[in-house]
């Protein structure tokens, strides 16, 4: 194997998870990504596979790992631009509506008793003459007393 056959030294490859300390720095993720997978050899024979095309963006990706001296530092990814949210308005308050006055209860009003029709004065006894007049013009007579 290229980094050699520290796989043998355990029962299982999760079990060797702490050799991949003393890969170099760049190959200790990878190490230890493989080593969690538990297999049992590091060179597995068993395994069935066929060759395929590589695709053109894997190998620009893989391409980028690379220098002239070997294996390059990954780049550091720029963040994406942070959209700005927009700020919310305030929540309103509620408005606070006067509180109207009470209304008074309604109070009686005393309904005026009816005016009551005069009181005659007291007349002397009318006259035969008298009546006699009254009586050629239309005049009502009142009762007397």
């Amino acid at each position: 194997a290229t980094l050699g056959s520290w796989y043998k030294q355990c029962a299982d490859t999760a079990k060797c998870a702490h050799l991949c300390d003393k890969l170099p720095e760049t190959f200790r993720k990878g190490c230890r990504l493989f080593s969690s997978w538990g297999w049992k050899r590091g060179d597995p024979s068993s395994v069935k596979y066929r060759a395929v095309p590589c695709p053109a963006e894997f190998r620009k990706h893989v391409g980028a790992q690379f220098g002239a001296d070997g294996a390059a530092p990954a780049p550091v990814p720029t963040p994406p631009a942070a959209t700005p949210r927009p700020t919310p308005l305030p929540t309103p308050l509620p408005t606070h509506r006067p509180t109207p006055a009470p209304t008074p209860n309604p109070t009686a009003i005393s309904t005026p008793s009816p005016t009551p029709a005069p009181t005659p004065e007291a007349t002397t006894p009318m006259s035969s003459a008298c009546k006699a007049y009254c009586t050629r013009t239309n005049v009502v007579l009142t009762a007397s007393k």
